[in-house]
């Protein structure tokens, strides 16, 4: 049961020390043209760990819109600041998602859409 979704981001914020760099991203997520969640993501580039391949560490969570607590979904993997694209898996989810656990992920950044397959 592949899942596909369009990201729309609304906000980015760098925050660096020295061990290297922290963002924080969020927007709207949509699926089949409906805003469907909410997104939270956490990048990590660490010096002379991952700064050497233009990379970060990311975990990105969505919170899916209808419930309280939301149903949810997050994802990890590495993040290429070159190209913008993603690859990892889901990570955890909540019980109506449970079934995308340990699923790959790829992101395409230059159309801020996910895929699970």
């Amino acid at each position: 049961m592949p899942l596909t979704l369009q990201f729309n981001p609304l906000s980015l914020a760098t925050v660096e020390d020295s061990g290297g760099l922290w963002q924080f991203a969020g927007g709207q997520v949509s699926q089949n043209g409906v805003v469907a969640a909410n997104y939270a993501s956490v990048y990590r580039c660490v010096l002379q760990g991952t700064d050497s391949q233009n990379t970060a560490m990311i975990t990105t969570t969505v919170f899916f819109i209808g419930q309280y607590p939301p149903e949810n979904l997050t994802v990890q993997g590495s993040h290429d600041y070159q190209s913008g694209n993603q690859v990892g898996s889901v990570s955890a989810a909540s019980s109506t998602m449970a079934a995308y656990i340990g699923q790959q992920y790829t992101f395409n950044g230059a159309s801020n859409v996910l895929q699970i397959a």
